[in-house]
């Protein structure tokens, strides 16, 4: 019966046909046949027996070049190995025996998303389990949309609160510690007992002013000639 129920699994799930090539470089597909796979051992007889062979199964160390997974199977009286915990109800129902599988597969074919999924396809409930993980799905997507909107409307109001901030603070340092330019041309003209401005003084005189205007058109001033110079 596992045989059947796990060659459809790994017609679904092809990783399980492979491992590792013998050069260690890549995968490869082992061409073995399921049986290969698995083992009959005897059942264990108690708890304490049946943790140990867990414990033995799990930590022993397994060949990739040969194959990346292996399952053993063992079957008893129910109850025997208390690997069921109801089993007293189970008895009662009327099974008498159970069947211990014990799975395991090296990470270099699958991680515990993936084998979950091939679990899932090997259960009973597949069905059941496919619509509670789908639910799950969008159960995460609707609240991840959720947590960015909030996220972005946090970074927004985090953004302007504290950029207004930053310019408030950097306009009152500029308006405590900055100075008039226009002072230093001030302080000059003051300096110096000259009812011209210290810009045309420095630039050229009167008369030569006026005869520039002239050249050009009697219409100008000597204000014209200034804004043009200032504009330019």
């Amino acid at each position: 019966e596992f045989e059947q129920l796990w060659s459809e699994v790994m017609k679904k799930h092809d990783r399980f046909r492979f491992r590792v090539r013998e050069d260690g470089k890549c995968f490869e597909e082992a061409h073995k046949p399921l049986r290969e796979y698995a083992s009959e051992v005897p059942h264990p007889q108690n708890p304490i027996e049946f943790k140990a062979r867990i414990n033995s199964f799990l930590t022993s160390p397994m060949n990739v070049k040969e194959q990346g997974w292996e399952v053993s199977l063992s079957s008893g009286p129910i109850g025997t190995s208390g690997a069921i915990l109801d089993s007293e109800d189970l008895m009662q129902q009327g099974y008498k025996s159970e069947t211990v599988a014990l799975f395991r597969v090296h990470h270099v074919l699958c991680d515990g998303l993936s084998l979950s999924a091939a679990v899932k396809d090997a259960a009973d409930e597949k069905d059941q389990l496919d619509k509670r993980m789908v639910d799950a799905l969008d159960k995460y997507k609707t609240n991840s949309k959720k947590v960015g909107m909030v996220l972005r409307l946090v970074g927004l109001a985090v953004y302007y609160v504290f950029g207004s901030i930053f310019a408030a603070s950097h306009q009152l340092w500029n308006m405590l510690t900055s100075t008039n330019p226009f002072n230093v041309f001030i302080k000059d003209a003051r300096e110096e007992d000259n009812e011209r401005s210290l810009s045309w003084k420095c630039l050229t005189t009167v008369e030569d002013a006026k005869s520039v205007t002239r050249s050009v058109s009697k219409q100008i001033k000597l204000n014209d000639l200034f804004v043009a110079i200032s504009g330019a």
